[in-house]
């Protein structure tokens, strides 16, 4: 976008400027004090970049007997919502991001698994039994059960 605004120096009457410069001619002549103005405002507000970014910026002036010896533009981006949290708190928001985006991947790998083969992921179903028959088979198991048993005939 374009912005166009007309910003004012601040005006001294000749009367004022031989004054000043008959004053201040010593320190402007040791450099302790230099005659310039700083001239600041907002151009453009609310612009929309493009989306190959910006790459040019330009600073004209109106009038010709201005003499600039120095401009600057700074750029100031206000962001908001999501940018916002992206950019002053990235780690934190890539980690929260990372972590929402792999549950949300488990947990759509889980559920196709069980829509397509049906799978079921009950593990007390699944290995209750075989830990129980593996359990009476061990050796140790069927001593305790022996001595178990011996005490509850006494």
């Amino acid at each position: 976008g374009q912005g166009r605004r007309s910003m004012v120096l601040r005006h001294k009457s000749s009367l004022l400027q031989t004054i000043s410069t008959l004053v201040f001619s010593v320190p402007l002549l040791m450099a302790l004090t230099s005659e310039h103005q700083t001239v600041s405002g907002t151009a453009v507000q609310l612009v929309s970049l493009p989306k190959g970014g910006l790459h040019s910026a330009s600073l004209s002036l109106s009038d010709s007997r201005l003499q600039v010896y120095a401009a600057s533009i700074d750029i100031t981006f206000v962001l908001t919502g999501f940018r916002f949290y992206m950019f002053h708190w990235f780690l934190t928001s890539m980690a929260i991001g990372t972590i929402i985006i792999s549950n949300l991947y488990v947990a759509t790998i889980g559920w196709l698994s069980q829509r397509i083969f049906g799978a079921s992921f009950n593990v007390d179903e699944e290995l209750g039994g075989a830990r129980k028959d593996r359990r009476e088979s061990t050796p140790s198991y069927a001593r305790s059960k022996r001595r178990h048993d011996k005490s509850k005939r006494r």
